[in-house]
């Protein structure tokens, strides 16, 4: 406690206030107080008296004064005015209180700091395996269409399905990452539902094919047509549940339900006639690096982290998640998810991919000229030969200056844009394209490893009209492609 004169000096203060500071009553009051403030709080303890000279009442606010020992104590006050000029002041040490805020902070920071880190370390692997995959899965593709016999297009299988195994496991290691770290958000939207389930079946039929099993896909008719909700993370989960279950059934079927339930929730299931699990362990099945296999015998393997992932999207959208072993044999996964409807239309529809699944043809476009800006002679082969395959013609461009040189020199029916690149990186590229083409458009197609959440926003917020996460399919290409040049007119001589 102490009063201060209208000078700025105490007049008095008590015993504690001596104790705290260190100072006798005759060193603390000879100077003015302000002289003890630490020089980072003094504007603001001036503010705070000037609030009291105008005739606020009673302020409080928080500085650190020094110790006679050279340190600083940091003082709560709670000061009003008084006649004559005076000021009554109370204050209370929170030092420790302030020394504790600091220190978490600072581990806050480190925290945070660490996080940047891990995820900055996480982005960059994502890019370093994903260039060299899209050579080895462009290169695959490309000897697939070659003139090979039977055993080597059986080791060219081989090949694929390592290949894709490990982006597999990239995309699984990453995901479960950034859920650990809690950086995901769903993306809610309005979506048909049946095309998402239908998605994730068609897109196992071959692996079903080439072990002879049967996808089913039954969707109930209350279900409705449209709902609310994040359907790529939906798309994602089904297609964990459906890929064990392909993996682990040898012989018969796999079937996907979905039927309404209760409070906008559906409820989704996968059941199998694989090996089956065990009931008692069915639980840990969805922990982080769980298999759902343990036995020394399996004939299956995999990262563990696809159920895990699973869980952790199921529990973002406000659903549960299981599994049990069937009466008949195999197994049943199964989870809930909440999706409102916004159609009254019901979505009553059964599909089945058996197991001799028609051919899949990718339709060829001719006469479009397309500039191709890679720094990377391996990808810059692939795309190329993609791009032929395709029926295009092709520019390169060996950095983002050649790419924009390039693109004001000559019209082009498309750009696929790499975005790291030397001298000028791809979205700096695209900037300075955009800026210089005046009313005319030509479309940008991202084609690039950069492949972690966010990295397609930044892509189209960069002036792109669509994205590419390498390794790069065929069709993938050419759908991309049919889009942007669908979407700006006919550019070329003839359209996809």
């Amino acid at each position: 406690m102490g009063i201060s004169n209208a000078e700025g000096r105490f007049v008095q203060i008590n015993r504690a206030f001596e104790r705290t500071l260190g100072y006798s009553f005759e060193e603390f009051t000879a100077r003015p107080f302000m002289d003890f403030v630490h020089p980072d709080d003094v504007q603001a303890t001036g503010e705070k008296f000037a609030e009291l000279g105008a005739g606020t009442g009673v302020v409080g606010f928080e500085n650190r004064y020094r110790c006679k020992d050279g340190s600083y104590r940091w003082l709560l006050w709670s000061a009003s005015a008084m006649r004559d000029g005076l000021t009554y002041a109370v204050a209370r040490d929170i030092t420790d209180r302030k020394e504790m805020e600091a220190e978490l902070h600072n581990r806050q920071e480190q925290a945070a700091e660490a996080s940047r880190s891990k995820w900055e370390f996480l982005a960059n692997m994502s890019h370093e395996l994903r260039t060299p995959l899209n050579g080895v899965i462009g290169t695959i593709q490309l000897l697939r269409d070659s003139s090979l016999d039977a055993a080597q297009l059986g080791y060219i299988d081989a090949q694929e399905a390592s290949a894709e195994a490990l982006l597999a496991v990239l995309a699984n290691v990453l995901h479960f990452s950034q859920l650990e770290a809690g950086g995901l958000q769903l993306d809610r939207s309005d979506f048909e539902l049946r095309p998402v389930v239908e998605e994730a079946c068609r897109a196992l039929d071959d692996q079903a094919h080439a072990k002879g099993l049967k996808i089913s896909c039954l969707v109930d008719e209350m279900v409705p047509v449209t709902v609310t909700g994040d359907r790529t993370r939906l798309c994602q989960i089904l297609l964990n549940l459906v890929s064990n279950a392909v993996k682990f059934t040898a012989v018969g079927e796999v079937t996907v339900r979905v039927a309404d339930h209760d409070n906008d929730q559906l409820q989704f299931s996968v059941s199998d006639t694989g090996i089956g699990i065990d009931s008692k362990r069915a639980s840990m099945l969805f922990e982080g690096f769980a298999q759902v296999d343990q036995s020394t015998g399996r004939q299956s393997y995999g990262s563990g982290l696809g159920l895990a992932i699973s869980r952790q999207l199921v529990e973002l959208m406000g659903g549960r998640i299981g599994a049990q072993p069937r009466e008949t044999g195999g197994s049943v996964f199964w989870f809930s998810a909440e999706l409102p409807e916004t159609d009254r239309a019901l979505a009553g529809h059964a599909w089945e991919a058996d197991a001799n699944p028609s051919a899949k043809n990718v339709a060829v476009g001719r006469g479009l000229m397309v500039l191709l800006a890679e720094d990377d002679e391996i990808n810059r082969m692939v795309a190329q030969a993609l791009l032929t395959k395709l029926g295009m013609q092709t520019a390169v461009a060996h950095n983002g200056r050649e790419a924009i040189e390039m693109a004001a020199s000559h019209s082009y029916d498309a750009i696929l844009m790499d975005c790291m690149m030397p001298v000028v990186d791809g979205l700096q590229a695209t900037h300075q394209i955009r800026a210089a083409e005046g009313t005319s458009h030509v479309p940008i197609i991202a084609m690039t490893a950069l492949a972690m959440p966010g990295d397609r926003e930044r892509c189209l917020t960069a002036g792109m009209d669509d994205y590419l996460s390498k390794p790069i399919r065929l069709a993938a290409l050419q759908a991309a492609i049919h889009r942007v040049t669908a979407r700006s007119g006919p550019l070329g001589s003839a359209a996809l």
